[in-house]
């Protein structure tokens, strides 16, 4: 992680998924999270579909989410259109 210029690690979403359930999963998603963070790197927990799964995420620090709670994949146009009427920027 030193040698290339990642600014962003994703965190597939087959651990996400177990991340309340698997002590595995959550040792995972945690020691992830706490590494980007040393190193000054965003995380996107892939793959959240329940609200059990973004509170898992979000308590062990993951900084984004996507998934099927928030949105079905949609493209571009469609994107654009939702971000230019949105009252949801940060």
């Amino acid at each position: 992680m030193r040698k290339f210029p990642f600014d962003r690690v994703k965190i597939d979403k087959s651990f996400v998924h177990d991340v309340r359930v698997s002590g595995d999963a959550t040792a995972i998603v945690r020691s992830v999270t706490k590494l980007c963070q040393a190193l000054d790197i965003a995380t996107t927990a892939e793959g959240v579909e329940t609200a059990q799964q973004f509170d898992g995420v979000q308590a062990n620090g993951c900084t984004d989410v996507q998934g099927y709670l928030f949105s079905p994949p949609i493209r571009r146009p469609k994107f654009r259109r939702y971000a230019r009427n949105s009252n949801h920027r940060e």
